[in-house]
Formats: C-alpha cells, structure tokens, sequence
C-alpha cells in the first residue's frame, strides 16, 4: 500500500504530460495524453533549401525512418506552422501530407507554401484562436525578420487543459507580452552571420517572460549543411551556458534529434 501512494504522484504526472519529439532543422511532434497528434512545422523529406538556390545553402534533414514514415502515413492530427519561410514551410514535405486532408493552421506568410502543395491554410493570426480535438492552440507576435516595421511571424502557444506549451523558433521574445506558459521550447544556441543575428538565444529571458518551470532547447542547427553561406553561419552560446542562466527550479531538457521525452 506504501509503494502504491508513494508512486501515484509520479503517474499522475507523467500521464498528464505533453510526449515531445524532435526530428531535427524545425521539426517537432507535440503529442497530448489523449492522443491528438500535432506535427510543427515538419521538414520530412528532400532536403532544406531556400528559395530554390542550393549553390547559397541545403542542409540536410533528420534521419528517422520509423517515425518519419507514420507521419508521411499520415499518423498526425494537424499540422502547425510558425512562419513562411522554407525552413517552416518546407513546400516538398506540405505536398507530401496534402493527400491524408489534414488541417493545416498558421501565419498568413504560410498561404503561399501551402496553396503550391495543394493544402488549405487557416489563418492564425496574432491573438488568435483554434482547436484540434481537446488542444488549443494560440497565436503570438513571434520572431521580426525584416525591417522593423514588418509584420512579425507567429509563435505558438497550445494547451489541451493541462500544461501550457510556448513555442518560439527564433528564440526572439521582443513581442512576448501577457503570456504565460509552463513550458518554453526555443533554440538555446544562437545562430549568427557576419554580425547579424539569425537565431537569438536568449532561452532563459524567455523563461522569466513567460514564468516557464520547464525549457526544452531546440536544436535547429545541428543537421549538416552546405553551400557558400553555410561556413559563415557561426553557433553562439552553448546549452551549459544555457542551463546555468536559468533559475535552479526550472527543468532543462536538450533532447537529441528522435528522442522522446515527456514535458
């Protein structure tokens, strides 16, 4: 009787725990304990190119085979986009899903990626709502990557009544007001080139804005690349740095491409 009350916490908790995947560049699952399935911004086949030039830079995705092909078999709910461009977007992977119907939600800059695969975007727009089964999912000011006065790109939040989710892939949190969330994940390490910050990581300010007790790091610039930029692309930070910036109450996870764990 002893061992049955001294363990019940620990079931409880995981049963009510988000099941996290990562599957390299931006890919992610995000699954729920009943089941709804979301695939965020999947990069599943071919490989990374942006706007068609892959003398300026390819990198590769993510090789794993099991899971990649119950998702290219259509073993998701949704699909959630962040932003339009091809490492969120990725045109070859969108036309690859279109044929199992799925919903398909994102930023107005996405419509265009998705209408060439032959898929349907809903809209998210900033403060905006919608759900897939039991999941809620929101819409935020995300990262701002073009002159300050473009329009940012979404980050995401999503919940399906237990812990709260905040997705930010540009680790970029100038925008992030009135939001909380019990889990943040963003990249850790930050990506630099010629002086010009590609992706920030400021993981742990994200944390403090959204009062997050659990980090994952994103590690969206580890796949192989090529190409004439891809030596100038310099990783900044580390994810020790990282964790060591971070209260000493606040989980951090940096799962590796394919392992799954429960947030």
């Amino acid at each position: 009787m002893w061992f049955f009350f001294s363990v019940l916490p620990w079931v409880t908790s995981l049963s009510s725990a988000w099941e996290y995947t990562h599957l390299g560049i931006n890919t992610q699952v995000w699954r729920s304990p009943r089941g709804t399935t979301l695939l965020v911004d999947p990069i599943l086949v071919d490989e990374l190119v942006f706007f068609g030039q892959k003398l300026l830079f390819r990198q590769s995705r993510a090789d794993v085979p099991m899971r990649t092909q119950k998702l290219l078999g259509g073993d998701f709910d949704a699909i959630v986009l962040t932003q339009g461009w091809d490492d969120h977007a990725h045109r070859p992977t969108l036309s690859a899903l279109a044929k199992h119907g799925k919903p398909v939600v994102g930023p107005a800059t996405a419509k265009a990626a998705a209408k060439d695969a032959g898929l349907e975007l809903t809209v998210l727009d900033h403060g905006g709502v919608t759900w897939v089964n039991e999941c809620q999912i929101r819409a935020f000011p995300g990262a701002l990557l073009g002159p300050p006065w473009s329009k940012r790109e979404n980050s995401v939040w999503a919940s399906y009544g237990g812990p709260s989710l905040y997705y930010e892939p540009h680790s970029d949190f100038d925008a992030c007001e009135d939001v909380t969330a019990d889990i943040l994940v963003a990249p850790a390490v930050a990506q630099r080139i010629g002086g010009f910050d590609l992706v920030f990581g400021k993981i742990a300010r994200g944390a403090k804005l959204l009062n997050a007790r659990t980090v994952v790091a994103l590690r969206n610039g580890e796949n192989d690349s090529d190409g004439l930029l891809a030596p100038l692309i310099e990783q900044v930070g580390s994810y020790d740095e990282a964790k060591a910036a971070l209260p000493p109450d606040v989980r951090f996870y940096a799962p590796q491409i394919g392992e799954e764990i429960l947030i």
